[in-house]
């Protein structure tokens, strides 16, 4: 009998692994892969992934060709542009390719793990729906999905960096590696754009004094690892930039960290529209919330992020924080809706929700159209200056084509108005500035601008370019132009 026994015990230690096995160290979902899948396919199939670049990428865009010494070298975007930034775009450049779509492959690519990320955020905070239902939010809008990487931008990857650290300050309480985890993102989130980040800061800060956790100690190990991952990238960024062509000193003259520009507000509040047929939802939801919502998730931790990235907002004028935390916080009261509002109130808010949808496609798609055209128009007029006028020679543009011009048409650009505009002739304003008018109108072939005769060379969408001259110079030069003052291709451009 104590031989059986002891056989059994035997057996048993056999079937014992060498290893106790534990669960996996970074527990993911099936969301967590399939949902930012799905966010990709939708991004390269309704995004403008392919289409021109706007002016804001176009600065970028010329910054990277810069490095290569291009005969437009002597044009480097003089904006505020950071030193990760341009590295990460030439990067993608020198990996991929140079044309739109590879330009913001490296971007597309950190916006699906960012998507990630949310999503893993989002579970953390209240449930995978509200995650799911952020990341669909944020799909809804042309200005989430530029932040996703539908634009040639550092903000996918300052995303990144962003819910990197939320989720690490997210449970500060439980980890005490989390706050390295998290000095390292807000490390890296200074690397891409600089002390807009400081919000970041803020917000571990409340989170600790809120634990408790404020202390010198902590607060020191926070702002040493933070500091030193903002070099490390710094200066890998600079390492970057000197191996793809750039001088050592204009490489640190670019400023370590930076600044970039401020984000366009206009896009921020289209992006809101998609917020307006959840308010119904959004009320049933908080209206119905369940008894012990307070204690149920985040509210607090949703709470500071939206004030600090208000704040943000407020001194730099960068919203993409403030757009996620938005997309957060409306979907935790329409995940309640949908758990605990009756079928009744569930129609009549869907009812009242669908005619605010309807009323919002009738106002947004004009805006939409108008400036999808103008980018394609850009690009023409740009590619037309550079087989017209000498590569040597700048142009004169406005302002909200300036960059593109100079990326497309390879040359230098200046301001509209300069002391002596026979030097450099060509000129290009926008059609409305000369006409005066809404509707299409023809313009002279000949007219006086700023006092100055001007022959109108091409008109391309909404566009117009034009070359200055001193009345006897214009009667020796008898250039030719095209029949009726007008380009072949502005014709197409206009019936578009």
């Amino acid at each position: 009998m104590p031989e059986k026994i002891q056989r059994k015990s035997n057996v048993a230690k056999l079937l014992i692994p060498a290893k106790p096995r534990r669960g996996p160290r970074l527990p993911l979902t099936l969301a967590t892969f399939l949902v930012p899948l799905i966010g990709l396919f939708v991004i390269l199939n309704i995004a403008p992934v392919r289409s021109p670049l706007v002016e804001s990428e176009a600065s970028l865009a010329l910054a990277v060709r810069h490095l290569s010494d291009h005969p437009a070298s002597s044009m480097i975007a003089q904006g505020p542009l950071t030193t990760a930034g341009i590295a990460l775009a030439a990067m993608g450049r020198s990996i991929v390719g140079s044309n739109e779509f590879q330009l913001r492959i490296l971007g597309l690519l950190a916006g699906v793990a960012a998507m990630s990320v949310l999503l893993r955020l989002g579970e953390r905070l209240y449930s995978t729906r509200v995650g799911i239902l952020a990341v669909i939010l944020l799909f809804a809008t042309s200005s989430g999905r530029a932040l996703l990487g539908a634009q040639l931008s550092v903000a996918p990857f300052y995303l990144l960096t962003s819910f990197l650290a939320l989720r690490a300050i997210r449970v500060l309480a439980v980890s005490r590696l989390a706050g390295v985890y998290a000095g390292m993102a807000i490390g890296a989130s200074f690397a891409l754009v600089g002390y807009p980040a400081l919000w970041l800061l803020l917000f571990t800060a409340i989170w600790l004094q809120r634990l408790r956790g404020l202390t010198f100690r902590n607060t020191m190990m926070l702002m040493a690892v933070t500091l030193i991952s903002a070099a490390i990238l710094s200066l890998l960024s600079v390492g970057i930039l000197v191996a793809h062509g750039s001088q050592l000193q204009d490489a640190l003259a670019m400023g370590i960290g930076g600044f970039p520009a401020a984000q366009d507000p206009v896009s921020f509040l289209l992006g809101l529209l998609v917020f307006l047929p959840l308010l119904p939802v959004v009320a049933l939801g908080i209206a119905f919330r369940p008894a012990d919502w307070q204690w149920q998730g985040s509210p607090r931790f949703i709470g500071i992020w939206l004030f600090c990235s208000l704040l943000e907002v407020i001194f730099t004028g960068q919203w993409s924080s403030l757009f996620v935390g938005l997309c957060v916080s409306i979907a935790v009261p329409c995940i309640w809706a949908i758990e605990n509002v009756s079928r009744k109130n569930a129609f009549f808010a869907l009812g009242v929700s669908v005619s605010i949808l309807l009323v919002v496609l009738a106002l947004s798609p004009g805006e939409i159209a108008r400036r999808s055209h103008e980018s394609w128009a850009a690009r023409e007029t740009g590619r037309f200056t550079r087989r017209l006028v000498p590569i040597d020679m700048p142009i004169r543009t406005t302002e909200n084509v300036r960059h593109r011009i100079a990326y497309y048409g390879r040359r230098q650009t200046l301001p509209p108005v300069i002391a002596d505009p026979t030097q450099t002739p060509y000129i290009l304003l926008e059609r409305t500035s000369l006409s005066q008018m809404a509707r299409d109108v023809p313009l002279p072939r000949e007219l006086i601008l700023d006092g100055t005769p001007t022959r109108i060379v091409a008109e391309i969408g909404p566009y117009v370019i034009g070359k200055q001259s001193t009345g006897a110079a214009a009667d020796e030069e008898g250039e030719p132009a095209p029949p009726g003052g007008l380009d072949r291709r502005a014709t197409f451009w206009q019936s578009r």
